[in-house]
């Protein structure tokens, strides 16, 4: 899908560009990566830096892994998102990115509209558990040391096949 944004962009057609990004974001709901892709096309065009900025801070209501495999991709967010500058260093870049996320999911949390009075222990397990790894992509904190805590959690809710699919028995 890329390459046709990058085709029509290269033709000057920033509309059918546009929307073709737009339609992967909607095909490939819920990777970080087709709004980070989305945010370096916007930025590519004039006077599109509000869009460019909305589109990147899309990124942290996403799971975060999904941002992409580097911290080149974290730090894209936090350049395109205006949370971060240039000149910081990737730990700024990532420490700032914490602090946003952490106020976007305090007010989503908060927000009685957001539904997360209504969830089962089910869905605040999982929600725990993204969070969890949501905060080892930021922190860089060691898989295998997140492991365990994520077998926990789904064990409370009694999900043991999710949880021995994270961490089985055989690992140390």
């Amino acid at each position: 899908m890329s390459s046709i944004c990058i085709g029509h962009a290269e033709r000057g057609d920033e509309s059918s560009s546009l929307i073709a990004a737009e339609a992967a974001n909607g095909k490939l709901s819920g990777f970080a990566s087709t709004f980070l892709f989305y945010s370096s096309l916007l930025d590519s065009f004039p006077n599109r830096s509000e869009e460019t900025r909305d589109a990147a801070r899309m990124c942290l209501r996403m799971p975060l892994p999904s941002i992409g495999l580097g911290v080149k991709k974290f730090r894209d967010v936090g350049i395109y998102g205006q949370i971060a500058e240039e000149s910081d260093t990737d730990e700024e870049v990532l420490a700032k990115l914490q602090i946003m996320y952490e106020k976007m999911r305090d007010h989503e949390t908060e927000d009685p509209r957001s539904g997360n009075n209504d969830m089962t222990p089910e869905q605040k397990a999982i929600d725990e558990a993204n969070y969890i790894l949501d905060t080892a992509a930021l922190t860089g904190a060691n898989w295998i040391e997140t492991r365990p805590k994520l077998a926990e959690i789904y064990k409370s809710v009694g999900r043991d096949d999710i949880a021995t699919f994270v961490y089985p028995s055989n690992l140390p």
